[in-house]
């Protein structure tokens, strides 16, 4: 530590030397090695070294060269995986308001989308809001983040602002505000009771059994239907059409991207032949023998990141077969729910994401 200590003394009288050509003032150009050595000092280094290092970056936030330095660097220790270095170092440098113009809002996304942390943010994006340094869009994200840890009230409050001082930005500001009302609803601790439910009232089985099914089902000529709900049938499922009206805006944005991935062309959105698709995947839900759904660790993953397209994915999953349940409970009795086939290598990733929804709503 004391051999890194003084190599960051000789690098910083060393840089303070550099004249920028055709100029008198001072300039310093920084390596991504130097960079990397700040890194892991903010990461691991002792006390007095990073104090010392913040102290020195905050006192040249001003130049051109220091202006991304917390950017950089939150790069590196993103890479190298340490969320908790991530979250503190981010945090740190979201405390200086000599950053936040050019930094604060992927600051506030490592924060609030990569460590699942939105408490953490919400004071630093606030002190930025009444400073006046955020844009339109920041406003969105602090609302979304409000939200996120119970302040809905908080969370309309800012969207409404928007929608005054940012006309330009009315259709975000009103997908927002859907976004706003599905999750003081459907919060991280209400979906896990969901989940629950779902599992007391469908039908377990094993992939044996279900692949003894099938067969069976191939033996004997008889139709047999697996339905996977993956996230863009979750974009597509309807609850009923009050719901789709006070949605509209959330769940069309949400059905945009899947159409833009699966056709390349948004205008199929509003080809009738696309929502008739739509009203025959939703008819076929009750018909299937086995569907491929939600399971724990997809819903820590959603609410850790926060994600709009993904919340309404698991929640309006479990609703739809929940409303379906009580319709015809000896339809959930005998129809199986299977996780694994519907399972994605995004999904799969979520394990970092285990517990982080739950310390950023303040429960156990």
């Amino acid at each position: 530590m004391k051999i890194a200590a003084r190599l960051l003394r000789l690098w910083i009288v060393f840089a303070r030397k550099q004249p920028l050509p055709g100029n008198e003032r001072e300039r310093t150009m920084i390596s991504d090695e130097t960079i990397v050595e700040w890194a892991r000092i903010l990461q691991s280094g002792n006390h007095a070294d990073q104090e010392n290092l913040y102290s020195y970056i905050l006192s040249r936030a001003a130049e051109e060269d220091f202006r991304i330095v917390p950017l950089r660097i939150t790069y590196f220790i993103h890479r190298g995986n340490d969320l908790q270095a991530l979250l503190r170092v981010s945090t740190r440098f979201m405390s200086f308001p000599e950053f936040w113009g050019p930094c604060l809002r992927h600051l506030a996304n490592n924060v609030c989308i990569h460590c699942g942390d939105p408490r953490s943010a919400v004071p630093y994006l606030d002190a930025a809001h009444r400073d006046g340094a955020l844009p339109g869009e920041m406003v969105l994200f602090t609302a979304a983040q409000h939200v996120r840890i119970g302040n809905a009230e908080r969370a309309l409050s800012l969207i409404a602002e928007v929608e005054s001082r940012f006309p330009e930005l009315a259709r975000e500001a009103a997908i927002h505000r859907q976004f706003v009302d599905l999750f003081s609803r459907f919060d991280y601790n209400q979906a896990r009771r969901m989940l629950d439910e779902v599992k007391e009232r469908f039908a377990r089985a094993s992939l044996a059994d279900l692949e003894r099914e099938i067969v069976r089902a191939l033996d004997i000529g008889s139709p047999y239907l697996f339905l996977r709900l993956g996230d863009g049938e979750g974009s597509c499922t309807i609850i009923d059409a009050d719901d789709e009206a006070a949605h509209c805006d959330y769940y069309r944005a949400n059905r945009r991207e899947f159409v833009d991935i699966w056709f390349k062309d948004e205008s199929v959105l509003d080809d009738p032949e696309f929502t008739r698709a739509i009203e025959a995947f939703n008819e076929a839900i009750p018909a299937a023998d086995s569907l491929g759904g939600i399971w724990a660790e997809l819903v820590d993953h959603e609410y850790g990141l926060g994600s709009r397209r993904g919340i309404a994915w698991v929640v309006n999953t479990m609703r739809k077969v929940l409303m379906l349940a009580d319709r015809d409970p000896a339809w959930a009795a005998r129809t199986s729910m299977h996780t694994a086939l519907c399972c994605t290598t995004t999904c799969c990733s979520a394990a970092p994401w285990r517990g982080c929804c739950a310390a950023a709503s303040g429960s156990a």
